[in-house]
């Protein structure tokens, strides 16, 4: 084994005994919603830093070679809408979503149960 590999095992080791009481099962699903909403979050930070960035040199080349015309208001509004639009799902409607997807796995296998 790497010593990543067991620095990683180390860690989800000590994660899954922070879990206290709960059995085996019980703690994987909790450490794999934690790490999808983490992976959530990550993916909206990314997202942010590569808007500025974009929208930066946009506005450089727009102040550059057409300053009379700011175009740059378009793609700042349009990509601005999309970026809010995924940082509310990330962010937010990710834990609703689970929630309800939960719920609706329970019904079903008691229903079959």
């Amino acid at each position: 084994m790497t010593k990543s590999n067991e620095a990683s095992s180390a860690r989800y080791a000590n994660q899954h005994s922070l879990l206290g009481d709960l059995n085996e099962d019980e703690k994987e699903h909790i450490y794999r919603q934690a790490r999808h909403r983490a992976g959530a979050k990550l993916s909206v930070y990314i997202h942010v830093v590569v808007f500025v960035l974009v929208m930066a040199l946009l506005t450089a080349i727009n102040l550059t070679t057409t300053p009379q015309t700011l175009w740059i208001i378009w793609p700042l509004m349009g990509w601005g809408l999309g970026l809010a639009i995924h940082a509310v799902i990330g962010m937010r409607l990710a834990d609703t979503y689970r929630a309800i997807e939960e719920k609706e796995i329970e019904r079903a296998l008691e229903r079959a149960g």
